[in-house]
């Protein structure tokens, strides 16, 4: 069983990494195997291309965008 994490997200370019790495790290930590699903809903700044550099190092992070 799996802990299923959905966060909203837009324009959250300037604090997303250090977000997703405190929720990582915290889960971790209690060994809560996870997935963390990230909506872009709209952005306009690097929230989508920042969450997608964190998907590629760590299995349970997705970004779902919403135009």
């Amino acid at each position: 069983m799996k802990l299923s994490v959905l966060m909203p997200a837009r324009d959250e370019g300037g604090c997303i990494e250090e977000t997703l790495s405190v929720v990582i790290q915290v889960l971790g930590e209690h060994r809560i195997p996870f997935d963390i699903v990230v909506v872009d809903d709209g952005s306009t700044d690097d929230t989508a291309a920042k969450v997608k550099t964190m998907a590629e190092r760590h299995d349970g992070i997705r970004l779902v965008t919403n135009a």
